[in-house]
């Protein structure tokens, strides 16, 4: 699913296939810093990754897992949403 308005996207995109989960993270951790978005946080919980990154005002969320007793070795999520965020406002003088 993926969709596009006003200049802004949504995407959920599922994947499956036979590569190592690690290898999946590896690939995700090396490719998406050329394509400009930033890793600001990475996780290991029970074997399921959670990547997230993020560029502009979109963030991306990578979630790899174990595909269990399917046909598959691993399953991706791959998230991107729009979000907005302000400015950090500077700490306010005390008055004298």
């Amino acid at each position: 699913m993926d969709h596009e308005s006003a200049g802004r996207r949504l995407a959920r995109h599922e994947y499956r296939g036979n590569a190592d989960p690690y290898a999946v993270r590896n690939f995700y951790r090396e490719q998406m810093p050329l394509m400009g978005w930033d890793r600001v946080s990475d996780q290991n919980f029970k074997g399921v990754i959670v990547i997230r990154f993020e560029k502009d005002q979109e963030a991306c969320t990578v979630e790899i897992r174990p595909a269990g007793k399917l046909n598959w070795k691993t399953i991706i999520n791959v998230l991107v949403v729009p979000f907005n965020r302000e400015p950090l406002q500077p700490p306010k003088q005390p008055v004298p």
